[in-house]
Parts: structure tokens; sequence; C-alpha cells
């Protein structure tokens, strides 16, 4: 009398998952996008800082930024 096969304990080598179960999506490639969100948001922060840095500049005069010329005579000099 020969032994009666004995089955091998484990998962089976090909798991068939029954259609209409919403499985079949899963296993498709997402689109990937063409540039990563956190591009869109470093692109967003560093137009909030030019933006900022121009209006800054916008409220100051030129006499603020420019120095005083040394060799020109002062405007409120008293005429003899």
């Amino acid at each position: 009398m020969s032994p009666e096969p004995v089955p091998i304990a484990g998962p089976p080598h090909r798991v068939l998952i029954p259609e209409g179960h919403g499985n079949h999506r899963d296993q498709r490639p997402r689109p990937k996008p063409s540039w990563p969100w956190w591009g869109a948001v470093l692109l967003l922060i560093m137009a909030a800082v030019a933006a900022m840095l121009l209006l800054d500049r916008s409220d100051t005069t030129t006499a603020e930024l420019a120095p005083p010329m040394v060799d020109s005579p002062p405007a409120t000099a008293p005429s003899p």
C-alpha cells in the first residue's frame, strides 16, 4: 500500500480574482503628473515673495534709495 499524498500548506501559486469587484482598476498604472505638487507650492511661495518685495519698494522714493551727492551744493544755501 502506498501512502496518500499530503497537500503542501501555503498560498496557491496563482490567485484568481473574480471580475466585477473593482480589483482590475487597482492594477492599472496611475498617470504621473507632469511635475510634482511641491513644484506648484514652491512657485506660489516665490511669486508671493516677489510681490511683497515689489510692493515694499514702491512706497520708497528715489531720494531715500540714492545717497546724496557730495559735490553738489546744498539746496538750502543762503545766497549772498
